[in-house]
């Protein structure tokens, strides 16, 4: 779904979305592995999300696929996400129950594989951790990767890490270019 641009783009950047078009009339249940759902209505706004964190979306929603931070970012589990704007719902599945962080009340550092989502107005960078073992002794986070969070809004965390798949296990079993001959 979203023409052959996205088709590309997912395959090129192993972030994106495997969709499924429904309708009709009824009830509608849909589970990942027993996570837990976050529903989230948008009214005119927009999220960025971690793509394995997408479960479903209203059909007023648009997606794509956008680039999130410098290349030291690929390193800290990619840096592309999946851009959801428009009005309707979405729902996004977290590892247990999420925390929404206020990033405009103070400087907010999360780790990359526990975001599951930012909004609109939020600004993200990514930091890295070059103190080695000194920065671990004195109290440094021990991920070499941050993501630094500023702006106005709100960043939804869980709080378990996603694991990172390797290129072979991303968008349908191959990664890069070649997944899409699958």
């Amino acid at each position: 779904s979203g023409g052959l641009g996205k088709m590309f783009k997912s395959a090129a950047t192993g972030e994106g979305v495997p969709l499924m078009k429904c309708s009709g009339s009824g009830e509608l249940f849909l589970a990942d592995n027993a996570a837990d759902v976050q529903i989230l209505y948008l009214e005119n706004d927009a999220v960025s999300v971690n793509g394995a964190s997408v479960l479903a979306f209203s059909t007023g929603i648009e997606w794509d696929i956008h680039r999130i931070g410098s290349s030291g970012g690929m390193s800290a589990g990619g840096v592309y996400n999946v851009a959801l704007s428009g009005t309707g719902f979405v729902a996004v599945t977290t590892k247990g129950t999420p925390v929404a962080l206020d990033v405009a009340s103070a400087p907010t550092f999360a780790d990359p594989q526990a975001v599951v989502l930012w909004t609109a107005g939020v600004k993200m960078d990514v930091r890295m951790d070059t103190g080695g073992l000194k920065s671990l002794i004195r109290g440094g986070s021990g991920e070499t990767f941050q993501l630094a969070f500023g702006g106005q809004g709100l960043v939804l965390v869980q709080p378990a890490e996603n694991v990172v798949k390797d290129a072979g296990e991303q968008a349908g079993g191959a990664g890069g270019l070649a997944g899409l001959f699958n």
